[in-house]
């Protein structure tokens, strides 16, 4: 088929079973997404997105687009059958959206986020002028295997708001090589207390004396296709000069302890592509890549 025979339509609740069936033909062939957009039933109830489906001549559901408005940046986003790739459609859609934002009087800046994103969808969004944020790798390990001990110097306190600034100054710390964090203390500690998963006795300080030498946050998260919740591990940091002593494996095997007497099955992060130091912890702790997810930003005009 040629880009020309393909229909773009507004999509509605009629639409549900062939854009599940969409979701699923994509999931299939480039895997799970850790986080979906929200369901479709929930953002035609909500009203606050603008959504188009592309349909074949025989009237098959093979692509769709949104535009999340009344947000700044506005969030783009869609999906094309496997089947019906390369034809072009993928461009249309992302030119539907902005088209969207545009009418909706909000051309600067958009976001696409993609949680399973392949070569071509990158390919896709440099052609039409994005630049990428950032790009992570999804991985999970296996909680049924053994797991790392804490080293025995260590003290661990969980989240309390006497040591909230303790944990943002330890993430300041372990971060600093990175370019450091870009929220202030208030931004990241609502951050993290205002998320709905909030677990205070998930997040942990390690004492080295009474030197705060690391931390992790985490609680339970639920991927899309996922049938259950894994345990996941938001953010982790060891401040340089106390790398190297297993401090990182100690608290990735306490956390995995935690989890996996409430009966949780797997582990997961994510982590930059451009951080292969911490790749390497993950790696010998038994973690594994799931999946790919990606962030990328453009101005409109």
């Amino acid at each position: 088929m040629t880009k020309s025979e393909y229909a773009w339509r507004a999509a509605g609740p009629a639409d549900l079973a062939g854009l599940a069936a969409l979701d699923d033909a994509c999931f299939r062939a480039d895997g799970p997404e850790l986080v979906g957009w929200g369901a479709y039933q929930e953002q035609f109830a909500a009203g606050n997105a603008s959504i188009a489906c592309a349909l074949t001549p025989a009237g098959d559901l093979v692509g769709v687009a949104w535009a999340r408005m009344g947000q700044s940046p506005v969030m783009l986003g869609g999906k094309i059958h496997p089947d019906h790739r390369r034809q072009g459609l993928g461009s249309q859609a992302i030119r539907w959206a902005e088209d969207c934002a545009r009418g909706q009087g909000q051309p600067g800046p958009v976001i696409i986020r993609n949680e399973a994103i392949t070569e071509g969808a990158e390919a896709l969004y440099r052609h039409e002028g994005y630049s990428t944020d950032f790009v992570e790798y999804w991985m999970n390990r296996d909680l049924a295997g053994p797991l790392p001990d804490l080293p025995a110097d260590i003290r661990l306190e969980i989240w309390s708001d006497r040591n909230a600034l303790i944990f943002y100054d330890t993430f300041t710390e372990s971060f600093r090589d990175r370019g450091g964090p870009r929220e202030s203390a208030i931004k990241w500690i609502s951050w993290n207390k205002d998320e709905a998963d909030f677990r205070p006795d998930l997040c942990l300080l390690a004492y080295l004396g009474d030197q705060p030498a690391a931390f992790v946050t985490a609680g339970p998260l639920q991927p899309a296709q996922y049938d259950t919740p894994i345990g996941w591990i938001a953010q982790m940091g060891v401040r340089p000069q106390w790398r190297g002593r297993g401090i990182a494996d100690g608290l990735i095997g306490e956390i995995g302890r935690r989890f996996r007497q409430e009966g949780f099955e797997t582990l997961g992060l994510d982590v930059n592509l451009n951080n292969p130091r911490a790749m390497r912890v993950y790696e010998r702790n038994g973690f594994s890549v799931v999946g790919k997810r990606a962030k990328f930003s453009k101005l409109l005009e």
